[in-house]
């Protein structure tokens, strides 16, 4: 189980919102399914103390991607929102933004595509966040 941390060092909060995304990056990636379509990166953060200076909080940008249409969607909040029980926060947003902003489920039909995204040798650099495919 994870908790809110106080840290006033900056590299604390930021080292447990990346093993989340390490970690739901590679649910997905391994995911039969979705095998590496989606993904999620930090765009931007910024750190700043609590009103009463008793502890520091990281606020971030992430950024959630479809490699195949392309389609992107950012939130915004604390890191510790996205990593406090385990990251089920950042887990829920990712469910949501497959389900409910691409709504991959009424527009497309996953189970018959069978395309690996992460396997494509053109389409390596996808992975490492580095763009989309074709442009």
């Amino acid at each position: 189980m994870r908790y809110y941390k106080t840290s006033s060092n900056r590299k604390v909060h930021q080292r447990a919102l990346n093993a989340t995304m390490r970690r739901l990056n590679r649910v997905i990636e391994k995911d039969d399914l979705w095998q590496g379509r989606f993904f999620v990166k930090q765009e931007a953060a910024v750190f700043l103390p609590y009103e009463d200076h008793s502890g520091y909080e990281l606020y971030v940008l992430l950024k959630f991607c479809d490699r195949k249409t392309g389609r992107e969607w950012y939130a915004r909040d604390s890191a510790n929102h996205w990593t406090i029980w385990g990251g089920s926060h950042l887990f829920r947003e990712m469910n949501d933004f497959i389900v409910e902003r691409i709504d991959v489920w009424a527009n497309e039909k996953p189970y018959a595509e069978k395309y690996n995204w992460i396997e494509d040798k053109d389409n390596r650099d996808v992975y490492h966040g580095f763009g989309i495919k074709g442009k």
